[in-house]
C-alpha cells in the first residue's frame, strides 16, 4: 500500500509527463503550420492595386529577358476573380485563380492525380477534390473539359483541397482584369528589397502597392513557432552560465572560447534568416534600431491591408493558430522550467 506521500509524488511525476507530451503536441503542431506557411508563400510576391495590362506585362518578360546577365528574374502573373464553371452536367460558382507562369508560385497544390498545366498552355486547369467531386462525382477527372465565359478548358491535375477551388493557365493571354500580381522565385531572395523595386520600375510595371518577402516571412513563422523551446533553452542556458560561475577560472576561459566560437560560427546562418534591409551596416548605429521597429509595423501593416486573397486567407489563418500553439507552449514551458528549478513549487502546484 503507497502512503499519502508516495501518491503525491506520483500525481506530480504524471502532471510533469502530461504537460512534457503537450508540449510536444503544441510545437510540433506550431512547427507544421510555420512549413505550411512557407509552401503558401514560397516567392517575392508584388502585389498591385490597380491591374497590369497585357501590353505591361509583355513588356516586363522582355526586359527580363534583356537582364539575363544582371540578377534575371522572370515574373509569373497571376490574380483572383469570382467565375462560373460549367460542365454538361453541372455548374459551380466561386474564386478561381487565373495565372500566367509557374505555378507553385501561385498555389502550393498537392496533387492526387495530374501536375499543373505547362507554362505556356493558354487552355490548361487543375481543381481541388471538392470541384472535382461536385462536377464529375470523382476525384480523379484529370482530361475531362469545362468552360468559362465560353472558353474550353481541361483538366490537367486535381489536388487536394477541402473547400471547391480552381487554377486556371492564360499561357501568354491576359484575363479581362488584368493582372494584380507578380511572383518572383525564391531563389533570387537574397537580393535587397530596394532592387526588387527599382527592378519592376525600370520593367514598365512599376513599385508595388505591397511586398510579401517569402522566405522572410516563412522565417518569422518558424521563430514563432520556436518561441516556446528558445524559452526553455534560455532558462537552461542561465542554469548554465550559473553552473560555470562557480568553476575554476582556467575552465572558465575555456567554456568562453567555446562558446564565442559557437556563436561565430552560427551568427552567418542566423542573419541570413533576415532580410539584408534588417541587418545594420554597424551594430553601434543605435538609430537604426529605432527605424527598424518602424520598418517591421509598417511591414505587418501593408500585409494586414492586404486584398483578402485565398492564400492570404489561409497564411492568416495558420498564423493564428501559430501564435495561438506558441502562446500556451511558453506557458507550459514555464511550468516545466519551474518544476525543473523548484521542485517546491511543483508540490504548491499540486495542492
Amino acid at each position: 500500500m503507497m502512503h499519502r506521500g508516495q501518491v503525491k509524488n506520483r500525481s506530480s511525476y504524471v502532471r510533469v509527463v502530461v504537460l512534457w507530451g503537450l508540449w510536444i503536441i503544441l510545437a510540433g503542431g506550431a512547427l507544421l503550420n510555420a512549413y505550411q506557411i512557407q509552401t503558401y508563400y514560397n516567392s517575392i510576391s508584388c502585389r498591385y492595386y490597380t491591374s497590369i495590362s497585357e501590353e505591361k506585362a509583355v513588356e516586363a518578360r522582355r526586359y527580363a529577358v534583356e537582364q539575363q546577365q544582371n540578377n534575371f528574374l522572370w515574373p509569373t502573373y497571376w490574380t483572383q476573380s469570382n467565375a462560373k464553371i460549367t460542365t454538361e452536367l453541372q455548374s459551380w460558382s466561386g474564386v478561381c485563380l487565373w495565372y500566367s507562369g509557374e505555378g507553385t508560385l501561385v498555389w502550393p497544390a498537392k496533387f492526387v492525380s495530374g501536375n499543373y498545366p505547362g507554362e505556356l498552355s493558354e487552355n490548361g486547369s487543375c481543381i481541388s477534390t471538392e470541384l472535382s467531386w461536385q462536377l464529375y462525382g470523382t476525384f480523379d477527372s484529370v482530361g475531362q473539359k469545362l468552360s468559362v465565359n465560353g472558353k474550353t478548358f481541361r483538366i490537367y491535375g486535381v489536388f487536394q483541397y477541402e473547400d471547391s477551388f480552381a487554377l486556371f493557365s492564360c499561357g501568354n493571354t491576359t484575363p479581362e482584369i488584368g493582372w494584380t500580381a507578380v511572383e518572383y522565385p525564391i531563389e533570387k531572395q537574397g537580393i535587397p528589397r530596394a532592387f526588387i523595386t527599382s527592378f519592376l520600375k525600370a520593367s514598365g510595371l512599376g513599385i508595388p502597392d505591397a511586398i510579401i518577402e517569402g522566405k522572410a516571412f516563412a522565417n518569422l513563422s518558424f521563430i514563432i513557432a520556436a518561441s516556446s523551446s528558445l524559452t526553455m533553452l534560455a532558462f537552461f542556458g542561465v542554469k548554465l552560465l550559473g553552473i560555470v560561475s562557480k568553476i575554476e577560472k582556467s575552465k572558465k576561459a575555456f567554456f568562453l572560447f567555446v562558446t564565442i566560437t559557437i556563436l561565430a560560427i552560427a551568427l552567418p546562418t542566423i542573419l541570413s534568416y533576415l532580410p539584408q534591409e534588417f541587418i545594420p551596416n554597424q551594430w553601434s548605429d543605435f538609430s537604426f534600431w529605432g527605424q527598424l521597429y518602424d520598418t517591421l509595423l509598417s511591414r505587418l501593416k501593408d500585409w494586414f491591408a492586404l486584398y483578402p486573397t485565398i492564400a492570404d486567407v489561409q497564411v492568416k489563418l495558420l498564423i493564428l493558430q501559430e501564435i495561438g500553439y506558441s502562446v500556451i507552449g511558453i506557458i507550459i514551458s514555464l511550468f516545466l522550467c519551474l518544476f525543473s528549478e523548484y521542485p517546491s513549487f511543483a508540490k504548491t502546484f499540486h495542492n
